[in-house]
């Protein structure tokens, strides 16, 4: 009776001899036992790539300024042209200087309206490009004295602000607005009292409103006026017909300051004004590029200064330099990645099969190395910038240790070469027909395993 191959492996337990073999278990020796060679490779790390750009530092750049050179200032003048008025225009005419003594350097223009609503929102407009820039400044102050009795200082001031025939407030500037009258908005005398009651401008909120709608009071947006303050008596401002009790109270909403329209000189007042309005201007400019991340650095007359702040290119100072002083700033631009002089992989490499190339030409192995801890390829010195990298290396992939054989080899006869070379302490394994070679075989390695059939 004939037992097969597998039902007498369980039953005797002699797998090592005949468990691959497909044919009857045969005990007679005097068989051929015919001698199978198998010509086995071992598979080969794949390539892997990695290809990476330096970082650029960026472009330096230098820039330099004097403080003032900078900051939009729209300044509107509301000039009374009512009867009284002759000699205050004429004072007020002649001191285009003290009230631009402290922001000459500003890009300042000047907006004349007069305080009577039927002369329209805008007298003139006088800009720092003009080369008669104080002449048509006093043309346009000397108003002549047809105008309304019943002033409307307020009204004026927002229509001029919005003035839709001849807009002039530029977008960011520092807004300046100074009423110069000789009464209160809308006072017909003192006895009689206010005369556009239930007007939208009869309270100086109405200005105020609207400034709020357009900027920040009293950061970049304030009121000065020069009237009769409602704390002098009236013997102390004797040329004056009312007290400007409205006008005040818009100009300490928004921070302003005012001066006597009694006074025989405006100067001291205008140059009060001018101190002000400095300290409000937007101390700003535009930079050529946008600076790099971190390092833009900024002096003033030779010092630190980091009382700013960055905006895209726009510089503001939070805090004004000195008049004057000399601003040098210094940045970089164009800054890309990181200058760097390591680099990781993707994938876990097999050292010594490094070949790397910068910018198409192929570097020298000594000039770079492989820190196993960090897992990164490191140059010996950074790749310059911009420089395109390119890291061609076999991928570190598990190896096979174990080969499949055919069916029916005897154990006893195999034997197993590694490039030709014997292989020691192999393990068959007479179910799954393999052999175990430890350690496993080099990458691409022939494997040679030489065994004799049983029958």
């Amino acid at each position: 009776m004939k037992l097969t191959c597998t039902y007498f492996c369980l039953v005797l337990g002699l797998s090592a001899l005949i468990a691959c073999n497909d044919s009857s278990f045969k005990g007679s020796s005097d068989k051929v036992h015919p001698q199978v060679t198998r010509e086995l490779l071992q598979s080969a790390y794949p390539d892997a790539l990695m290809v990476a750009t330096q970082g650029f530092k960026g472009e330096p750049q230098n820039e330099s300024f004097e403080q003032g050179e900078w900051g939009a200032l729209d300044i509107q003048v509301v000039i009374d042209d009512s009867g009284s008025m002759q000699e205050e225009q004429a004072n007020l005419a002649t001191k285009i200087a003290p009230l631009l003594s402290k922001v000459a350097r500003a890009d300042w223009q000047i907006a004349v309206v007069t305080t009577d609503p039927g002369e329209g929102c805008q007298r003139a407009l006088i800009k720092k490009s003009d080369t008669d820039a104080a002449q048509r400044f006093a043309d346009a102050i000397n108003a002549g004295t047809q105008g309304t009795g019943i002033e409307r200082p307020i009204l004026q001031a927002v229509n001029g602000l919005k003035c839709g025939t001849s807009p002039w407030v530029r977008p960011g500037s520092t807004l300046v607005t100074l009423l110069v009258t000789d009464e209160d908005n809308c006072l017909i005398d003192n006895q009689q009292g206010y005369g556009c009651n239930g007007e939208p401008d009869a309270d100086g909120s109405f200005l105020v409103d609207y400034l709020k709608s357009i900027r920040e009071v009293g950061k970049d947006a304030k009121v000065y006026g020069i009237y009769w303050d409602p704390s002098q008596s009236q013997s102390q401002c004797p040329t004056a017909l009312g007290q400007a009790v409205r006008l005040s109270q818009v100009v300490q909403a928004t921070g302003g300051t005012a001066g006597s329209i009694c006074d025989g000189d405006f100067s001291t007042t205008l140059t009060a004004i001018s101190n002000d309005v400095a300290q409000i201007l937007k101390y700003e400019f535009d930079l050529a590029h946008d600076p790099d991340q971190g390092t833009l650095k900024i002096t003033v007359d030779g010092q630190n200064w980091t009382q700013f702040i960055l905006d895209g290119r726009k510089v503001r100072f939070t805090a004004p330099p000195p008049f004057g002083s000399k601003v040098l700033v210094n940045y970089t631009f164009g800054q890309s990645g990181e200058m760097r002089n390591d680099f990781p992989l993707d994938k876990v490499p097999v050292p010594g099969t490094f070949q790397v190339t910068i910018n198409g030409q192929n570097v020298d192995p000594s000039t770079y190395s492989w820190d196993d801890k960090t897992q990164r390829l490191v140059f010996n010195v950074a790749p310059p910038e911009n420089a395109a990298i390119r890291i061609v290396y076999k991928e570190k992939t598990p190896l096979n240790d174990t080969f499949a054989v055919g069916q029916g080899a005897d154990p006893k006869t195999i034997a197993v070469y590694v490039d030709d070379q014997p292989v020691q302490g192999v393990v068959y394994n007479a179910v799954a027909c393999t052999v175990k070679i430890t350690p496993a075989p080099a990458a691409g390695a022939k494997i040679r395993v030489v065994y004799k059939v049983l029958h």
